[in-house]
């Protein structure tokens, strides 16, 4: 981990903020509804480095030493959430329903590290503070992703089909951004070490605040 990354993190040590995190699979048993909400903890391994979730809800993402997922919805949901993990991949969201009853699904997950966040189908993503070695997030079909802090070595923002990205503080020593279809980039404290790299089509755009490069 680079000298970069580990002030990002001792930095946001010193400034902690709260932070609020707002269907694939076999055919789930019926369910009904009771209005009650609840949070329960899910059974996951650890054999996953990157996470992904789809619309029908949200994903808070916390650093720390121990793996654990948990989820809030309604009692009666519980039966159709899916936590899979599939070829290193966490993948989060609805197991299929002909009934076509989706209810929001709101996710926290504590994890040590990760290399790649997806998100996609209007899901949201919020992020406290991550530093990781290398890092590739992508957001398409009106996904958002809303990180206070990343500190990276090499990150890799993908933006597509008017999905938003926005950092508070961003300090990598390699960036590099791709955006398509609308999709928005947007840091407002940046800091990498070399020029970023960015790619941008059909309307997309990229914009920071205090650049120091």
């Amino acid at each position: 981990m680079s000298l970069l990354s580990r002030s990002l993190l001792a930095l946001t040590l010193l400034n902690p903020i709260a932070f609020e995190a707002r269907a694939w699979g076999e055919e789930p048993p019926a369910v009904q509804l009771v209005d009650v909400i609840t949070t329960a903890t899910l059974p996951v391994s650890r054999d996953f480095h990157a996470v992904s979730i789809g619309g029908f809800g949200s994903l808070h993402i916390v650093q720390g030493p121990e793996t654990k997922l948990t989820v809030r919805t309604d009692v009666g949901y519980l039966s159709r959430v899916k936590a899979k993990v599939d070829d290193g991949f966490l993948r989060l969201g609805n197991k299929y329903a002909e009934d076509g009853l989706y209810p929001e699904l709101h996710f926290e997950l504590t994890v040590p590290t990760l290399d790649r966040i997806s998100v996609g189908g209007g899901g949201r993503i919020s992020v406290g503070a991550l530093v990781a070695e290398d890092l590739t997030i992508n957001a398409s079909g009106g996904a958002r992703v809303d990180c206070f802090a990343l500190g990276a070595v090499h990150a890799v923002l993908k933006v597509s089909g008017g999905a938003r990205l926005e950092f508070s503080k961003l300090a990598v020593d390699d960036l590099e951004v791709f955006g398509n279809g609308g999709g928005f980039v947007l840091v407002t404290d940046g800091y990498w070490n070399r020029e970023e790299h960015v790619t941008l089509n059909g309307g997309a755009a990229f914009r920071t605040g205090e650049d120091h490069h």
